[in-house]
């Protein structure tokens, strides 16, 4: 035991899985909202004429719209286009790290190691570190366990490939007898390429804007990917409304504010998140080996960078800087 991070502000950690989140998100969409899903775009164009934006997907369909809001992940074809294909961020990079993840069920991973798992935990080791924690109502336990390639490029077309439980164990032979026993409860597991974004000069160009992993695709390790993205929409709902958009001019005024606001925090968020992985793996960048203190004040640290923001200061940050902008 290296120490217990405490949660703060009396919260406490809730865990879920992705879709039940989406599937919450998208019970709070309006009725009067037309959502279509299973679209992908493939082209945005500006009509210099009209100034409306053309937005094309690969079904053929073309829609027309005062604005375009990508959002479209890590793989962004929005990203690609906002940049221009030779700019070298415009396409994420493999972060020298993979992972194996299986969500078991928890009566099994109790059976196994004992009432802990029913915390969120992590064991770190040299070259790779173990999550773990409850989702589904403590039903489940989600696994992911992180290994460092060793400088091993990521040679196939897919990120997510299927892999075996004998690959995952050669992996990690000789941890410690616990992390050996959860790990043996993860049949055929998935393995993970992980893949992040460089700096992009900017999340905004006229009437299109980029939004979370689309923007500033991250590696896992800090646990915020997400997290990031709904700030990303917080500020943006907020630049948008009734209140500071008077005309279509007005949105590139509010996608230039959310860009100077949002780039400089959610791009070091991608740097953090390395660093918090190679530490998490004990590695220094010097090749030393990170200490358990060091382990533990690093991470209450980056934690700490992570949650301590203020959003409405954020918010009201951006409207300024949407109004100072000279008007053409």
């Amino acid at each position: 035991m290296i120490g217990e991070i405490e949660a703060k502000w009396g919260f406490r950690h809730c865990g879920a899985s992705r879709a039940h989140f989406l599937d919450g998100l998208v019970g709070l969409i309006p009725k009067t909202v037309k959502v279509y899903f299973g679209k992908k775009a493939v082209d945005v164009v500006a009509n210099d004429q009209d100034g409306k934006m053309r937005v094309r997907f690969d079904d053929g369909e073309e829609v027309i719209a005062d604005a375009v809001v990508g959002c479209d992940g890590i793989r962004s074809a929005c990203r690609r286009i906002l940049l221009g294909p030779d700019e070298k961020s415009a396409k994420a990079v493999y972060s020298g790290k993979y992972a194996y993840r299986k969500v078991v069920d928890m009566k099994d991973a109790v059976k196994a190691v004992g009432a802990e798992v029913e915390n969120r935990t992590i064991y770190s080791g040299r070259g790779g570190h173990l999550l773990m924690f409850p989702i589904r109502a403590g039903k489940a336990l989600n696994i992911v366990v992180f290994k460092d390639a060793d400088g091993e490029p990521w040679t196939q077309h897919q990120w997510v490939v299927r892999s075996s439980r004998a690959e995952l164990l050669r992996d990690f032979e000789g941890w410690g007898e616990k992390p050996m026993k959860i790990l043996e409860l993860m049949e055929n597991p998935d393995k993970w390429a992980l893949f992040d974004h460089l700096p992009a000069p900017t999340y905004s160009k006229g009437n299109f804007c980029l939004l979370g992993d689309a923007a500033h695709a991250t590696t896992p390790h800090s646990g915020a990917g997400a997290g990031f993205a709904i700030e990303d929409a917080h500020l943006l709902s907020g630049l948008l409304s009734p209140k500071n958009i008077n005309s279509a001019e007005d949105i590139r005024y509010a996608f230039r504010a959310y860009d100077e606001v949002r780039r400089p925090r959610s791009q070091e968020l991608v740097t953090r998140s390395r660093k918090q992985g190679m530490m998490l793996d004990l590695q220094q960048s010097d090749g030393g080996v990170v200490t358990g203190e060091e382990l533990k004040s690093g991470m209450e640290q980056n934690m700490d960078w992570v949650w301590e923001i203020d959003l409405s200061e954020m918010l009201e940050r951006g409207k300024g800087l949407s109004k100072s902008y000279p008007r053409s």
